[in-house]
Formats: C-alpha cells, structure tokens, sequence
C-alpha cells in the first residue's frame, strides 16, 4: 500500500474511534482503541516503539535513554519498508511539545532504519481532545461536533508558532470530513 494511501487509512481509524468513544478519555483508551482499529484494517504497525536518545559527545556517541513513539505504521513503496509515525493525545489542544515529539521520533527512527527503510519526513499527530472543564456537554452528537479530533501531519523541520492565525490554518484540515 502506497504511504499516502496508509496515512489515509489511519486518519480513517482515528475518526472511526472518535465516532464510537468521543472524548474524555485518558490516551492508553486511545492507543488501544487504535491499535485495535488498525488491525482491523490489515495495517501493520508497532506499538509504543522504543525509540533511543543519543548523545555524541567529543570522544564517542552514548545512548541516554528512550522515548516510546505510540505507533510506527509499516508500508512497502518502491520495494522499501516504510515507517510513519503516529503520535496520538488526549489533551484540550495541540501544543508546540507534541509537535516536537514527532518531529524528535522522525529523526532519531532515521538515524535506526535498516538499509531496506525509509522513514517518511511526516508523521501524524491525532488529539483525540480532551474538553475542558468549563464545558459541560451531555449529548455525545454535539460532543462531536464541538471536539472533533485534531490530525495533524508534522514534517520533520516544521516550526510550531503560536500565534491564532497559524493555528487557524494548522486547524483547518483536521476540521474536513472524510468523504
């Protein structure tokens, strides 16, 4: 399956588990939720992948510890093996930190493929949002038209601003409903 095509499917099972669980939920629901989604679907993948943190100091490269990225979906294009990296939160919006995350799991994955890998320069960041306490919704239909998840597509040299316009514009594809 093409890279694009796989990235489409996980978009497809991202919106597929926040039709059936909403929001509100801790993000190991969702992780479950998805991985469970994405087998469904025949995608392959790896959950909570370690991913090592190297230090290279002036007389020798150390591993200082590990990051888990949450899922590396694996895909074949032009007879390579290729990895995309899926970050998923559940908090009340994006922040420069989870763009950060993918971003630092992009290269550090680049600096451990095999010679028959690639790991593609974006990866997806899906918030299944979290509402915040001072907005009490009840009814699960208007609970999803008010938080719908927030997927975004964060290349490995992206810069994250704040300011409301950008986020705007960052906002607005992961508002666009599947066909």
């Amino acid at each position: 399956m093409a890279v694009k095509d796989v990235i489409r499917e996980i978009i497809d099972a991202a919106q597929m588990v926040w039709r059936d669980l909403n929001g509100g939920w801790s993000e190991s629901i969702y992780q479950n939720a998805m991985e469970a989604a994405l087998k469904e679907k025949g995608i392959i993948f790896e959950a909570q992948r370690p991913v090592p943190v190297f230090f290279r100091g002036g007389k020798g490269e150390y591993c200082v510890g590990e990051g888990k990225a949450d899922l590396v979906v694996w895909t074949f294009q032009d007879e390579k093996r290729v990895a995309v990296v899926v970050e998923l939160k559940a908090d009340e919006n994006i922040k420069e930190e989870h763009v950060n995350q993918v971003q630092k799991y992009i290269q550090a994955l680049k600096i451990q493929k095999k010679e028959n890998e690639e790991v593609h320069p974006q990866g997806i960041l899906i918030n299944f949002v979290k509402p915040s306490g001072r907005k009490k919704i009840s009814e699960d239909k208007v609970l999803r038209e008010c938080f719908p998840p927030q997927i975004l597509m964060i290349d490995e040299s992206l810069s994250f601003s704040s300011s409301e316009e950008e986020k705007e514009s960052a906002e607005k594809p992961a508002k666009r409903k599947k066909k």
